[in-house]
């Protein structure tokens, strides 16, 4: 009989049957770790590889909570085999209550109430309320009223136990499910009497839960409708009561009324991220800066299906190379997305990244080595390696346009420059002398001009912060842009960079998609992706390849 538990992203109710140790999220697509307590045991032990997994999540969490958080990072970078800036991504989120997604699963860790109480307490008695407030909301996902409420108590020394975020999590899940079976007032009847909001606010929020908005954002959209002075549940109908009169106007008002919060939401539901009308509709608006033109592929292992795809390239000749994370495999596709052949390069071969050359040439990253390949049959024609004296295990690579190969290695604080027979013409080291307060890089790209875009981070008294650096082709630092955050122009987390013909930089973050900048570091404009988009590529026409979680690879066409 399926067993039911809460997916640990967006808490929504999944169903276990007892077939894997893995399920995917139907709501945010998400493939999440059935709880140990669930999962079937053999001779009374659980399978030992999940075991370890679990046993070093909690003890990451422990390392996190006893601000440990270089241990942490790196405990998390050994379990999961990933780099440092996904590792401390994950360690921050987790350090903050959040989930933290490592390849195909996710994990969280729940609040340490003890612990968040003091810290609210310890605001209050510095006399600062509102980082208390923030720090409450924060910590046990709740709206600023109710936050605000429970920090006054403590505040009077009242006794509050929080309340737990799971309940309005599965219902606000129970919505998006009436939502998208077209059952729109169940939807709001539910939102209404679960966050006690009016008529009119409960509609709103439906609309833009059907949008993919937050509850943050939802909340705060609720707060402007309230017009000041007026303290009643249906404070934002009043401006509409005072203009209604004649009998005609309040007919036209219901019937807009009713367009919005069932035809609207029903379309903008149909069409956001996920949805079974996303793909149709980023094809077909006219108002987007991207036009999705070609997609391909599906889960699986057999030709022309992925299983774990993170990385991408294209080369001269419109070949289409789509690699596996941890299987191996590496498929090359024609410019149709038509299956062409497949290569096999040995199982746990951690596929990092892949670059191709306008020749034909494919650059593969696996194992923190570095092979220089020949499409589109997969003869290997070379390892590139670098002095014995210093070693480099390679994270990233990167193709000039006059056919040099760029090499990031974030373990040796390297970038190194080979060129087309695999000698090393050039390194820069990455050091804090060079870029200011750098924590760690993972990903690497080139523009037309010879200059340099890192994907990395940062540190300080505040915690980690996501940037892009830019230095010049000779190794000088050009300067930096980005931070971590929520909002145009932050980064929530951040998987890859690529740089068009006009020098404008596109990034990969699972928050939002795909943001994109000039090449002065000013935020331009952002786009979703139907699911997480891992790597990314420019073909020579300029068009766009997105590998996906949802096993899939995307092409858009670049409007702006």
């Amino acid at each position: 009989m399926p067993q039911t538990f809460h997916c640990p992203a967006c808490q929504a109710p999944l169903d276990y049957d007892g077939a894997s140790i893995i399920v995917r999220c139907s709501y945010c697509n998400s493939s999440v770790i059935v709880p140990e307590e669930l999962r079937p045991h053999v001779g009374g032990t659980a399978p030992a590889e999940m075991g370890d997994m679990v046993a070093a999540v909690r003890e990451i969490t422990a390392l996190v909570r006893g601000d440990k958080k270089i241990a942490a990072i790196k405990l998390y970078r050994e379990t999961f085999n990933v780099g440092l800036a996904e590792a401390k991504a994950a360690v921050e989120q987790l350090a903050q209550g959040k989930s933290a997604a490592f390849g195909r699963a996710t994990v969280v860790a729940p609040p340490d109430t003890d612990a968040v109480l003091r810290d609210v307490r310890a605001h209050l008695a510095g006399g600062r309320k509102i980082e208390a407030i923030k720090a409450y909301r924060q910590a046990f996902d709740v709206g600023l009223a109710e936050a605000k409420v429970a920090v006054e108590q403590i505040e009077r020394g009242e006794t509050v136990t929080p309340s737990a975020p799971h309940d309005q999590a599965a219902a606000l899940a129970r919505i998006m499910s009436l939502f998208q079976a077209g059952n729109q007032e169940e939807a709001i009847r539910l939102y209404r009497q679960t966050f006690d909001v009016s008529q009119t606010g409960a509609a709103k929020a439906v609309e833009m839960l059907g949008r993919g908005e937050s509850q943050l954002a939802i909340q705060a959209a609720l707060a402007a409708l309230r017009p000041t002075g007026i303290a009643s549940d249906d404070a934002a109908e009043a401006p509409a009561r005072a203009v209604r009169s004649p009998a005609s106007c309040g007919c036209f008002a219901f019937a807009l009324f009713i367009l919005l919060v069932t035809v609207v939401p029903l379309l903008l539901g149909l069409t956001r991220p996920g949805a079974p009308l996303f793909s149709l509709w980023q094809r077909v608006n006219p108002t987007s800066p991207v036009s999705l033109v070609l997609s391909f592929g599906e889960e699986g292992l057999g030709q022309g299906m992925f299983y774990d795809v993170r990385s991408v390239a294209v080369d001269g000749d419109g070949r289409i190379y789509a690699a596996d994370y941890g299987s191996g495999r590496l498929q090359v596709f024609d410019e149709s997305g038509g299956f062409q052949s497949l290569w096999l390069l040995g199982e746990e071969a951690y596929i990092a990244g892949i670059s191709a050359s306008y020749d034909g040439h494919l650059y593969i990253v696996r194992r923190g080595q570095l092979f220089d390949y020949r499409g589109p049959d997969g003869q290997m024609l070379a390892e590139f390696r670098y002095p014995a004296d210093r070693s480099a295990y390679f994270d990233d690579v990167a193709v000039t346009a006059e056919g040099g190969i760029w090499a990031l290695s974030d373990t040796a604080d390297l970038l190194v420059r080979f060129d087309g027979q695999g000698q090393p013409r050039q390194t820069i080291d990455l050091t804090e002398e060079l870029i200011p307060r750098l924590s760690g890089v993972d990903r690497v790209d080139v523009d037309g001009a010879g200059n340099l875009y890192l994907l990395g981070t940062t540190s300080d008294f505040q915690g980690f912060h996501q940037r892009i650096f830019k230095l010049s082709a000779t190794g000088q630092f050009l300067g930096q842009f980005g931070d971590s955050g929520e909002g145009e122009g932050l980064f929530g987390s951040t998987n890859d960079l690529v740089v068009d013909g006009q020098g404008r930089i596109f990034v990969a973050d699972s928050w939002v998609g795909v943001q994109v900048f000039d090449n002065a570091g000013r935020y331009l404009y952002q786009f979703p992706v139907s699911g997480v988009a891992f790597g990314l590529a420019f073909d020579q026409a300029g068009a766009l390849y997105a590998a996906s979680n949802t096993e899939m690879i995307y092409k858009y066409e670049i409007r702006e």
